[in-house]
C-alpha cells in the first residue's frame, strides 16, 4: 500500500495515490511527483502531437511520392486504355521513328516526361532518344500513343485536355510511312535501333482550324 509523502494517508493501489496527490498535494509536488501526476495526460498529449504531425505530413509525402517517384503524366491522363492490348512482353525488340507536331509544336519524346519505360514496357523510349522501343506482339499505333498521353484514332487526337477532329476544328494527318492507317488496327513494325530509320515511321500532324 502506497504512503502519501506529503501527509499521513495510505492508499490501496498506485493509482489511488496519484489521484490523491493531484487533488490534495498539486502545489507541493516535486519534479518526480509532478511527472508520475502527469504522466497519463502527457502520454495523451504526446499521442495527438504524433498524431497530428502525421496527419500534416501525409499530404505532402503524398505529392512527393506523385512527383518524384511516379512522375508527372504527360498529355491526357484520363484517356481510356485501348481494347487491343499488347502481348508476349520482351519477345520482341524492335524500333523505329516517330514525329508528332500539334499545333505547330513537335513534341520532344526525349524529355523527361516521355521516358517512361517501367510503366511501359511494351512501347517507350529510352536513352533520351526519339527512337521508340518495341518489346512486345501487337503493340498498335493507337496504344503507342496511349502510353504517351495522346488518344489517336483515324480523324481524332487528343492531347493536354484538348480534342481535335478532322473536318471539324482540325486538319489531322495520321501516317506510318507515308501511307494513311486506322491507328487501333496498325500494328508496329521495326528493326535493329541501328537501323531505326528502317522500322516504321511514324507521323502525326494536327493543325486546328483558325
Amino acid at each position: 500500500m502506497p504512503d502519501c509523502s506529503y501527509c499521513t494517508e495510505s492508499f490501496e493501489d498506485e493509482d489511488a495515490y496519484l489521484d490523491h496527490l493531484k487533488a490534495a498535494h498539486e502545489g507541493e509536488l516535486g519534479p518526480i511527483d509532478q511527472r508520475r501526476v502527469g504522466g497519463e495526460e502527457e502520454s495523451s498529449l504526446g499521442a495527438r502531437t504524433v498524431l497530428l504531425g502525421m496527419i500534416a505530413v501525409l499530404p505532402v509525402v503524398v505529392i512527393v511520392y506523385v512527383l518524384f517517384f511516379m512522375g508527372s503524366a504527360p498529355g491526357d491522363a484520363s484517356l481510356s486504355e485501348p481494347e487491343v492490348q499488347p502481348t508476349g512482353v520482351g519477345t520482341v525488340h524492335e524500333h523505329g521513328t516517330i514525329n508528332v507536331t500539334i499545333d505547330g509544336t513537335e513534341l520532344d519524346f526525349a524529355r523527361d516526361e516521355f521516358l517512361r519505360p517501367r510503366e511501359h514496357q511494351a512501347f517507350h523510349f529510352e536513352d533520351r532518344t526519339e527512337i521508340w522501343h518495341v518489346h512486345a506482339q501487337r503493340v498498335t499505333l493507337e496504344y503507342a500513343m496511349w502510353t504517351l498521353g495522346i488518344g489517336v484514332s483515324e480523324d481524332t487526337v487528343r492531347y493536354d485536355g484538348e480534342t481535335y477532329r478532322d473536318g471539324v476544328n482540325a486538319t489531322i494527318t495520321v501516317e506510318v510511312n507515308g501511307e494513311p492507317v486506322d491507328p487501333s488496327g496498325y500494328v508496329l513494325s521495326g528493326t535493329h535501333v541501328g537501323n531505326a530509320d528502317q522500322g516504321d515511321h511514324v507521323r502525326i500532324v494536327v493543325r486546328p482550324d483558325g
